[in-house]
């Protein structure tokens, strides 16, 4: 992270949870949500850079990921027995060959050293993975109706490109899609520089 801003983990209470989050600054609040297989840590490049922006930029350990707690009402229960195997793959290969199939050619040692301290427990993991199921669940028929920037890499292992550049259709007016060369699924922890820099000129 930026030496030149402090990025603090905090605990704050919320819904009966328990949360870890990474803050920086003060000012008009800037929400960093990380998604599946990752953690807080994935914004160490954006927090510093939005807090010098003038924003307080807050990044909080989602439901489920260590430090925050696990819920207990059992929204993310998934079988045990497939978060069980994940885990017990050879220190986690399973995360390893996510990141490295959905990015090409980055090296994430270091970050993903941090992304397995919050899935290592079964419970953690289930949790994560939770989401996922959750995904197909009925919502709120309306679309947000904010003006959206959406970064894809290039080069993304998951969600291919050219599927990706259909999604503008579904965004909101005066929205903006750009795609980040060289770049995988993971785009801001490959090219934060960029990533960077696209974010603060739309949220500024």
């Amino acid at each position: 992270m930026d030496a030149s801003v402090a990025v603090r983990l905090v605990t704050l209470r919320a819904n009966g949870l328990q949360f870890g989050v990474l803050e920086a600054g003060s000012g008009p609040l800037a929400l960093c949500l990380h998604g599946f297989p990752d953690s807080a840590d994935t914004w160490r490049h954006l927090l510093p850079a939005l807090a010098r922006a003038g924003f307080h930029a807050v990044a909080p350990f989602m439901r489920g990921y260590a430090p925050t707690s696990v819920p207990a009402d059992g929204a993310y229960h998934l079988g045990a027995g497939f978060a069980e195997t994940v885990v017990a793959r050879d220190d986690m290969a399973y995360l390893d060959k996510l990141w490295r199939d959905w990015s090409p050619g980055f090296q994430p040692d270091e970050h993903l050293a941090r992304v397995k301290q919050s899935l290592r427990q079964p419970a953690n993991l289930a949790a994560a993975l939770g989401y996922y199921r959750a995904a197909g669940a009925p919502g709120p028929a309306d679309q947000a109706p904010q003006p959206t920037l959406y970064l894809h890499g290039a080069r993304d292992g998951c969600i291919g490109v050219d599927l990706a550049r259909g999604s503008e259709r579904f965004l909101a007016p005066s929205s903006r899609m750009t795609v980040i060369d060289d770049a995988g699924h993971f785009l801001h922890l490959e090219k934060p520089g960029q990533v960077n820099e696209h974010i603060l000129s739309w949220v500024s």
